[in-house]
């Protein structure tokens, strides 16, 4: 996490949430990709994301995880979703690995903890859900990487069609003519040894 000082040396900061997308079946018209997000002097972001910097996040969580009411109300603990997977429900999430705010190795456990509540990751990661982590962007895009992707379309193929995502194609101007596959975790692209290696066509993902 970025010490007080640290914080107070951006100018503005991006608090940005909900990096996935969702669906039902039949419903391709009414998928969105879920994003929230506000603009801040960091002179507030100071008092609302860094309240007192004596604060023992491990502590927290456990108590949380102590506290039967707060386990109930905290989300990080909601993670048997078979009611919404046995409607035939996708759901796709991705994470920045370069992400300044939240680890995307905190997602990672989520979705790993999720599928092994929501029957086992084998038959989630075929049935239900995919995870994509991008390699160098930060916190939903941005860096020095391939951050312009299609999640929505991979989803409304998956839902409407059938068709699970196993890759999408990434592309971003920080490197023009640049393309790579985004690979479902817990792959990642791989260069065949052939090909062009500018092109997405010539990795991939094992």
């Amino acid at each position: 996490m970025r010490s007080l000082k640290q914080v107070n040396r951006l100018k503005w900061c991006w608090v940005v949430s909900l990096s996935f997308v969702t669906a039902s079946p039949g419903a391709a018209q009414a998928a969105s990709e879920a994003t929230i997000g506000a603009a801040l002097p960091c002179g507030q972001l100071k008092g609302i994301v860094i309240p007192d910097s004596t604060i023992n996040v491990d502590q927290m969580q456990d108590a949380v995880a102590a506290d039967g009411m707060r386990h109930l109300s905290d989300t990080a603990f909601w993670t048997n979703l078979t009611t919404f997977f046995n409607r035939g429900s996708k759901l796709i999430f991705f994470h920045g690995c370069g992400d300044p705010w939240f680890s995307a190795l905190d997602t990672v456990d989520y979705y790993e903890r999720m599928a092994q509540a929501s029957g086992g990751m084998e038959k989630v990661h075929a049935q239900s859900s995919r995870l994509f982590a991008v390699p160098g962007m930060g916190h939903c895009t941005s860096g020095n990487t391939l951050d312009r992707f299609d999640l929505l379309g991979a989803l409304v193929n998956w839902v409407e069609d059938g068709k699970a995502p196993d890759a999408v194609t990434a592309t971003g101007p920080a490197f023009p003519g640049r393309s790579r596959p985004l690979c479902a975790w817990p792959r990642y692209a791989h260069y065949t040894g052939r090909g062009n290696t500018m092109e997405a066509s010539n990795f991939e993902c094992r």
